[in-house]
């Protein structure tokens, strides 16, 4: 199920199926296909957490974040150990613009991810690594902190992320500037914007922030 999360990334950045997309017109068949899949394992087995959450995952990529909300509800009731269930729960709550929400999810996520990628390390099947989809959950928290005022848990969460990969190295520093902007803190706005302009001269946002 992480290849499956990996896979519908690629299909919303590629695709005709959107996250911001709650109408559900220009559907993805593939979004179709795996929403079909995992309704007909639920069918067999409504206890499934695994069947469930493919469900909801179909879900997003169909459009309907309350349906796919519900359901991660349902796998968290029936599996609270299931760590993928909390990061698809925080990303329907940010795509609701309800980040404390969004935050606290990514933070159940964030308590259980270890011991759950484990199991795929001691199976040999891990298709991404644990260290790249724990970054990207503090990445997300971290944006999520700035959103609703937490302004230290912020810079707290986005500077690990700087530290721990480079594949979100540009928009972390683009953040922690935002965050230090908001704190008042403007040197330091203008080093991180200056950070971000060395890896993208032509980001024309950082510019902005760096001139105000």
């Amino acid at each position: 199920f992480i290849m499956l999360d990996f896979f519908n990334k690629f299909i919303y950045k590629n695709g005709d199926a959107k996250y911001q997309n709650p109408t559900g017109e220009n559907k993805h068949p593939l979004q179709q296909k795996i929403y079909d899949i995992f309704s007909r394992g639920v069918m067999m087995d409504n206890e499934d957490p695994e069947m469930i959450y493919g469900k909801a995952v179909g879900c997003i990529g169909l459009g309907d974040i309350q349906k796919a909300l519900e359901l991660l509800n349902d796998v968290i009731s029936i599996a609270p150990e299931y760590a993928p269930a909390y990061l698809k729960e925080g990303e329907c709550f940010m795509l609701m613009k309800d980040f404390e929400s969004a935050s606290s999810s990514f933070s159940g996520f964030i308590e259980k991810f270890e011991k759950y990628y484990q199991l795929f390390e001691d199976q040999q099947s891990l298709t991404i690594d644990s260290d790249f989809v724990l970054s990207d959950v503090l990445y997300k928290r971290g944006i999520c902190a700035f959103h609703y005022g937490d302004y230290q848990t912020s810079l707290s969460d986005l500077q690990a992320v700087i530290d721990m990969d480079e594949h979100h190295l540009e928009m972390s520093h683009f953040w922690i500037g935002k965050t230090q902007s908001k704190l008042g803190n403007f040197w330091d706005t203008i080093d991180s914007m200056t950070e971000v302009l060395k890896l993208n001269p032509k980001f024309i946002h950082a510019f902005i922030e760096r001139a105000e």
